[in-house]
């Protein structure tokens, strides 16, 4: 065993959240049964049962990295709906939520893999996903739009649709290689970031949108 499998935890040595980051890929990429605890403290150059005193089990190391790493997105996310409050400005403000959402899926396509792993599956984990991050986001979100249906601003819809093409598009966006040969967005010389969000958006909503006079 090399003298770095040994040595202390410090800050000086170990950066916490470049740690945190490295855990996030490896629950992003794979199942929670399958990432090692064993590898992740190899990775970083000390010895397990060091890992584990310094940030407990598995579990707790997992609850760790999704509350460090996805709360801090979904309070911005959140933030914005709550601005809904001004109704003037509702149905734009709605639009720019959903465009930043399938922004952040770009960005942060491992935030949003983690998050489908685990939803579907039978957890403990996949409730705690449900209750902190996804079913107040979606609560604001029907709300934003029943404000919106009751302006006139877009007909009434069954929120199962909404959900469906909301969730469904982050999916794609997630996982480009659902697409055919030569939609991949990697291969696009553009920057589609803000393109792809704003397009999703206007197909969403051109369908939903009452003719304005």
């Amino acid at each position: 065993m090399s003298k770095a499998r040994g040595r202390p935890l410090d800050k000086d040595r170990i950066k916490r959240d470049k740690l945190l980051e490295l855990a996030f890929q490896e629950f992003s990429e794979h199942d929670f049964k399958n990432v090692s605890i064993r590898k992740l403290a190899a990775d970083v150059g000390v010895s397990d049962s060091l890992f584990i005193h310094h940030f407990g089990s598995k579990q707790k190391l997992w609850y760790e990295v999704v509350d460090t790493l996805i709360e801090r997105e979904f309070k911005s996310l959140i933030a914005q709906f709550k601005q809904l409050s001004m109704p003037t400005e509702s149905f734009d403000l709605l639009r720019e939520n959903i465009a930043e959402l399938f922004r952040l899926a770009k960005l942060r396509p491992a935030m949003f893999r983690l998050f489908f792993r685990e939803l579907n599956s039978d957890s403990e984990r996949a409730d705690y996903l449900k209750r902190k991050y996804l079913h107040p986001y979606l609560l604001l979100f029907d709300a934003a739009i029943d404000l919106c249906i009751k302006r006139g601003d877009i007909k009434p819809l069954n929120p199962l649709t909404l959900h469906t093409l909301l969730l469904g598009s982050i999916n794609i966006l997630i996982n480009p290689g659902l697409l055919k040969p030569g939609l991949n967005f990697a291969d696009e010389q553009q920057d589609l970031d803000s393109v792809v969000a704003e397009e999703l958006v206007d197909t969403i909503f051109n369908g939903a949108t009452s003719a304005r006079t």
